[in-house]
Order: structure tokens, then sequence, then C-alpha cells
């Protein structure tokens, strides 16, 4: 298995969607400072902001934490 950071896959994700960290910070209520030492895993997100970090990158937060290594959730069943 491959150890992803969560700090890259959220970098990942945001490059994915084309968002600034700015417009990012401003989705989530947070500083770009604190959304930039996420990315770079200086600091690591609250459960609230996990959640909110989940639904604007329509990722599970198994992924984001790396327990998950597909980024889609499968609702069957």
């Amino acid at each position: 298995m491959v150890n992803i950071k969560m700090g890259e896959r959220l970098k990942d994700l945001r490059k994915a969607k084309r968002l600034t960290l700015k417009q990012v910070s401003e989705l989530l209520g947070v500083s770009v400072s604190v959304l930039s030492a996420y990315e770079v895993e200086d600091r690591h997100p609250s459960y609230h902001i996990l959640l909110k970090l989940a639904t604007l990158y329509d990722v599970s937060c198994d992924y984001l934490i790396g327990r998950e290594t597909t980024r889609t959730l499968d609702v069957e069943g």
C-alpha cells in the first residue's frame, strides 16, 4: 500500500478541482495559512473541518485520512 499523507491528498484534490488556497479557505471559513498548514501537515483539521473538506471534494473522511484508497463512496446496498 502506498503511504499517502492527508496533506498530499488535500492538495491533490484542491488542484483537481482547480481551486486556490484562498477559494477553499473562504468556502471552509478558515484562513489561508491554516489551510496551507493542513496541506503541509503542520496542522490537522478538526472533525468539523474534515467533514467540510470531504463534502467539498466529494470524498469520504476515510479517504482523506488514508484509511481508504478509493475516492468515491459506495452507496449500493
